[in-house]
C-alpha cells in the first residue's frame, strides 16, 4: 500500500482529509467486496456486471461519467486488411450497440466518430450499423467468400471488461466467416507487441483504448491518425497514413479561428471514417463506488487520475 499525508506547511486551503491510503488490489471482485465489508471508502472499477446491484446498495455511491478514452480495434495495415473492403466489412460485423449494452452494461457510448462525443471538433458520422449480410457480401467482393483467418491481440484488466469484449468480437467475426484467434497479454507484454513494426508484429487486430487528457480533437486525431505518428514514430496504433489528412491536421494545428478548426477537423473526421482504420467501438463510461458519506472525490475523464483535494466525510 502507499500512505500519503496531508502537507500541513501547504500554502494554500488544507484538504479535509489528512491521510490517504492507496491499497494496490488488482482483481475487480475484490475491491468491490474491499468495499462493500468497509475496508475502503473507493473502489474503481469493480465489476461492471454488479453495476445494478451496486447501485441499489443503500451504503453505496455509484458514478459512471464518460471519459475521453475510445476503445477500438486497431487493423494493421498488412494482408487482407490492406483492402478497405476488408476493413469496412469488419466494422459492419460486429454488434456496437450489443456489446455496449450487454458486455458493458451500459457503461459506454456507442462510437459515431473516431473521438469522443463531448471533444472539440466532433463531428458524428453514420455509424457502421450492424450489418453481417453487408458485410460477407464485402468480403466476397474482397475475394474473401471463403474466409480468412485473423489474429486479435488484447490485454485483460487493462480497460472494462477487455477480455470479454475481445470475446465478442471474435464471435461476431466468425458469424461472418472470419477465424479469429484471440492472443491473451498481461499490459508490459502487450505494450512491447503493439510498438513493434508492422512487419515484426504477431497479430493483424489489436483492442487497446486512447484516452487524451485534453478534450480536443487534436490530441486524438494528429496523435492517431498523422503518418508522422504511426508506429513506431509514434503512438498511430493502426499505422495509418493519408497526405490529405495529414494537411487537414496540420492546418487545424495552426489554425486560431474554433469554426475554422472544426471546419478542418469535420474534413479529416470523415476521411478517416470512410478509410476505417479501426473498427470503431465506443468511448467508455468510468466506473466508481464509493462510501456513501465520502463527498467531493473527482476522476479526471482522461483515465485513472483521482482527486481528493475536496473530498470529505459527512
Amino acid at each position: 500500500e502507499i500512505i500519503l499525508e496531508r502537507n500541513e506547511n501547504y500554502w494554500g486551503d488544507k484538504p479535509m482529509i489528512k491521510t490517504i491510503i492507496w491499497k494496490i488490489i488488482p482483481e475487480a471482485g475484490t475491491r468491490e467486496a474491499a468495499l462493500l465489508a468497509g475496508d475502503v471508502d473507493v473502489a474503481f472499477l469493480p465489476p461492471a456486471s454488479d453495476k445494478d446491484r451496486l447501485e441499489e446498495d443503500p451504503n453505496v455511491k455509484l458514478y459512471t461519467p464518460i471519459t475521453n478514452r475510445i476503445l477500438l480495434i486497431g487493423l494493421m495495415p498488412k494482408g487482407p486488411l490492406l483492402d478497405e473492403r476488408v476493413r469496412k466489412a469488419l466494422n459492419y460485423a460486429v454488434d456496437k450497440e450489443a456489446i455496449v449494452d450487454k458486455v458493458l452494461y451500459g457503461l459506454g457510448v456507442v462510437a459515431d466518430a473516431p473521438i469522443p462525443p463531448h471533444f472539440f471538433g466532433y463531428t458524428p458520422m453514420d455509424v457502421y450499423e450492424y450489418n453481417p449480410d453487408l458485410a460477407r457480401q464485402l468480403l466476397e467482393e474482397a475475394g474473401y467468400g471463403d474466409g480468412l483467418t485473423l489474429k486479435l491481440m488484447h490485454p485483460t484488466g487493462r480497460y472494462l471488461q477487455d477480455k470479454q469484449v475481445a470475446e465478442a468480437v471474435q464471435a461476431y467475426l466468425q458469424e461472418i466467416g472470419i477465424e479469429v484467434e484471440l492472443i491473451t497479454m498481461d499490459w508490459p507484454s502487450f505494450v512491447a507487441e503493439i510498438l513493434k513494426p508492422t512487419e515484426e508484429t504477431t497479430f493483424d487486430l489489436v483492442l487497446v483504448g486512447w484516452g487524451p487528457g485534453v478534450a480536443d480533437a487534436h490530441f486524438t486525431l494528429y496523435a492517431q491518425f498523422h503518418s508522422s505518428v504511426a508506429i513506431p514514430n509514434g503512438l498511430g496504433i493502426a499505422r495509418y497514413m493519408n497526405e490529405e489528412v495529414d494537411t487537414l491536421l496540420d492546418q487545424a494545428m495552426k489554425e486560431l479561428d474554433p469554426e475554422r478548426r472544426k471546419e478542418l477537423y469535420r474534413r479529416a473526421i470523415e476521411i478517416i471514417w470512410d478509410d476505417a482504420p479501426w473498427i470503431f467501438l465506443y468511448t467508455q463510461k468510468n466506473l466508481l463506488a464509493v462510501n456513501k458519506n465520502l463527498e467531493g472525490v473527482f476522476i479526471h475523464p482522461g483515465g485513472e487520475m483521482f482527486f481528493f483535494y475536496s473530498a470529505y466525510f459527512t
